[in-house]
């Protein structure tokens, strides 16, 4: 019976005492995105919608739209997180071109999900670089703002060199 009285009486006591730890609701949050977080923001966003639609391209391209979307909307400058979005876009389907390209003699729906794949890469990459250009970062830069580890930077990077040379078409 003690514990009882015990634990409501700490119940009581912090009851009471709560509204002097409450946070007064119009006071600004001290988290402020950075440019970078939202660049890693948007990729993971990216990625989410690769492993949510795997392996069809036109569920990942409409995916990536409504995730800008929604961003653009939530967001007074969504533009580093549309960085981050349509770069993961570009590495994820880059990655399905790959495959589907492989698969595509074997498997009719690759087949038939290629060329949708390549048309998806290429509005993805013209997205990336207009963006790109808005904030004026290099490919370093993005790549590092990914939060990709260091391991696979470089690889990143000689792929955004590559594709300078010779877009996605």
């Amino acid at each position: 019976m003690r514990t009882l009285e015990a634990a409501i009486s700490v119940w009581v006591v912090v009851a009471c005492a709560a509204p002097a730890w409450a946070v007064d609701l119009n006071s600004s949050l001290n988290d402020r995105p950075t440019v970078g977080s939202e660049v890693k923001r948007g990729f993971k966003a990216a990625f989410h919608c690769m492993t949510s639609n795997n392996p069809f391209a036109r569920k990942i391209a409409d995916c990536v739209d409504d995730a800008a979307s929604n961003d653009e909307q939530r967001h007074a400058d969504s533009t580093p997180f549309r960085l981050g979005l349509y770069y993961g876009a570009c590495v994820n389907l880059s990655t399905l071109v790959k495959t589907d390209t492989d698969l595509q003699k074997k498997n009719s729906a690759a087949r038939a999900d290629l060329e949708y794949a390549k048309i998806d890469l290429k509005y993805a990459y013209e997205q990336f670089r207009l963006v790109q250009k808005k904030i004026g970062l290099s490919d370093e830069q993005v790549v590092q703002g990914t939060g990709m580890l260091p391991e696979g930077r470089s690889g990143a990077i000689q792929q955004l060199r590559n594709w300078v040379k010779s877009p996605p078409t």
